[in-house]
């Protein structure tokens, strides 16, 4: 037997090994992706049927108190069952204490934001509006009225809102974020012209 032979059945075998262990590293590869998926499927499931036990649990519940509504309302809310939430908050509304002005603010300013991820804007601002002239400092309603403005590009009315948002607190943890957006929608709006 020639060297040559050795050498091309020595190559053979390298190339044997090499396609060995390039299949098992893509078998390792195709398994670990299956197992996060299938991780996350399992936990989104899980998730899911935590909500709708809940769901249920509450629903069953005879106390038709405004906390009950507004608990199955973020639920259904959390389920993107957008129509039944706001629903169930508008019956939470005829219920609640009309003298608990922060919790009336939080209620508009869900009912607000619920309109906003049905890109009602128009009915949306007005609710967040309710809120705000209950509660003029809720923070929360002024941010979500902030980025229903930036997705409706209506600079004028951000910078307004951000102004508000900075003037009740100077030290809100997304005071600079706010900013950041600002200055890029005025850079934005200034190349365009």
């Amino acid at each position: 037997m020639s060297v040559e032979y050795y050498i091309i059945l020595l190559m053979s075998t390298n190339l044997e090994i090499m396609e060995l262990v390039l299949a098992k590293i893509y078998l390792v590869f195709v398994f670990g992706i299956l197992f996060t998926l299938s991780t996350f499927l399992i936990s989104w499931i899980q998730l899911r049927q935590n909500l709708e036990k809940r769901l249920f649990v509450i629903q069953k519940i005879q106390d038709n108190s405004y906390i009950n509504k507004f608990k199955l309302g973020q639920l259904y809310l959390r389920k993107n069952l957008y129509k039944k939430a706001i629903e169930e908050f508008r019956n939470c509304f005829n219920l609640w204490d009309k003298n608990d002005r922060l919790g009336m603010s939080s209620l508009f300013n869900t009912i607000g934001y619920t309109y906003f991820l049905l890109s009602e804007f128009e009915l949306a601002i007005y609710y967040y509006t309710v809120a705000l002239e209950i509660a003029p400092d809720n923070i929360i309603c002024l941010e979500n009225l902030f980025y229903l403005y930036k997705v409706q590009n209506n600079i004028e009315k951000v910078n307004l809102v951000a102004q508000r948002i900075l003037e009740f607190d100077t030290k809100y943890s997304k005071s600079s974020e706010i900013k950041e957006v600002l200055e890029k929608m005025i850079r934005d709006r200034n190349s365009r012209i």
